[in-house]
């Protein structure tokens, strides 16, 4: 179920297994879609969407990488801000900003807390357990880059300056940013240049 079902039709496509950034991908698009149109529904199915996922978050406040859509069951249950949750922390910020609805960035804000409390480590965003918040990947991922700008978009320059500055260590240190790289190590992931 990669979108929402407008007309309450369910495409199935073998599997309910969604990753965490599915329900925010649409909020820009569907906001955007309900403006034009005039008709609400496309933003209210996005939200609901949305708001489903909020509610299954962690104990502490954080989300898995992939849910079942059907259950509700996490099944991939790292928590970071890489690939998989990505889509669903940005749009948060820029869906507040675009479909003018504080309770996005309420959101957003409740999420950042976790983040900061469980992920941060000397302005790294590792990748903990959902559930307890310890570390399972000492990595940053090249997907995670978005991340200095959202900060800096909600006005936590400073943050987003510390977070910038250890992307572009890695950036001088190879020339790009690598898929993943090995915080603790200081290196580029095993098979993944």
């Amino acid at each position: 179920y990669t979108m929402p079902q407008v007309d309450r039709a369910v495409r199935h496509t073998g599997r309910g297994i969604e990753c965490s950034n599915q329900p925010l991908t649409h909020i820009l698009e569907f906001g955007t879609l309900s403006r034009l149109t005039g008709d609400p529904i496309y933003e209210e199915v996005a939200l609901n969407a949305l708001y489903a996922l909020y509610h299954h978050r962690s104990s502490i406040g954080l989300y898995g990488n992939h849910i079942d859509v059907m259950t509700g069951r996490w099944t991939a249950q790292d928590s970071g801000i890489g690939a998989g949750v990505d889509s669903y922390l940005e749009y948060l910020v820029k869906g507040a900003l675009l479909v003018q609805r504080p309770e996005l960035m309420a959101i957003f804000n409740d999420g950042r807390r976790a983040i900061d409390k469980h992920l941060r480590r000397n302005d790294w965003y590792l990748w903990v357990s959902m559930h307890k918040g310890q570390v399972t990947l000492p990595v940053f991922q090249s997907l995670e880059a978005y991340w200095p700008g959202v900060l800096s978009l909600i006005g936590d320059i400073s943050a987003g300056m510390k977070s910038m500055h250890n992307y572009h260590q890695v950036w001088k240190q190879y020339g790009f940013t690598p898929e993943f790289y090995n915080i603790a190590q200081g290196q580029v992931g095993t098979n993944r240049e």
